[in-house]
C-alpha cells in the first residue's frame, strides 16, 4: 500500500471533532508521511484537550496506530 493512501485511511478515521486537524493534513505543502501526519493530529489533540481543561487527551478519537505492513513475517519461530 502506498504511503499517500496511508495517510488517507489514517484521516478518514479520525473523529469528526478533530475535523480541522484533517483539513489542515490535506493541505500541507509538502505531502505527509503517515508518522508526521499522526504527530500533527495528536498535537491537535493534546491541544483541544488542554483547551476543553481535561489533563488527558481523549485518544479515543485517533485510530490506532501500528507497524508498517511489510508482507508476511520470514521470522522463523
Amino acid at each position: 500500500m502506498r504511503q499517500e493512501d496511508r495517510v488517507y485511511i489514517f484521516l478518514d478515521d479520525l473523529d469528526d471533532r478533530l475535523h480541522k486537524a484533517r483539513s489542515d493534513v490535506l493541505h500541507m505543502t509538502l505531502f505527509p508521511t503517515v508518522d508526521q501526519a499522526y504527530a500533527y493530529v495528536r498535537c491537535e489533540d493534546v491541544q483541544q484537550a488542554v483547551m476543553m481543561g481535561s489533563s488527558t487527551p481523549n485518544s479515543a478519537g485517533l485510530p490506532a496506530k501500528s507497524a508498517p505492513r511489510s508482507g508476511p513475517s520470514t521470522r522463523a519461530g
